[in-house]
């Protein structure tokens, strides 16, 4: 059984006064107390494209705006690691808004 799902995480990023854990080690945490395979993501805040992989076993690709724009907005999906060689190519940054995955068929 593949479980998907969405969710608006707000923001992805640390900020530097912040202490304890990255907020992908976070949103991993509970993608695994929820078994989820595949996550879409909203406003996620990153800068340009991007992938981290956690310890945790999930690997986040994200796509926002340039560096000179304001952090808001960006998308992005967390997939679990082992996931990873079931997708076709990394996922494709459209712009800040929209991005694209594609899983081998199964």
């Amino acid at each position: 059984m593949l479980v998907l799902a969405s969710w608006n995480v707000r923001t992805l990023l640390t900020t530097p006064n912040q202490t304890g854990r990255r907020r992908t080690a976070l949103v991993a945490r509970e993608l695994i107390r929820y078994k989820v395979e595949i996550t879409a993501l909203s406003e996620t805040r990153f800068v340009q494209k991007g992938q981290l992989t956690e310890s945790c076993g999930y690997t986040f690709f994200c796509c926002g705006r340039s560096n000179e724009k304001r952090r808001e907005a960006g998308v992005g999906f967390a997939t679990k690691t082992i996931q990873t060689h079931k997708l076709e190519s990394i996922p494709e940054g459209i712009n800040y808004k929209l991005i694209r995955l594609t899983v081998f068929r199964l």
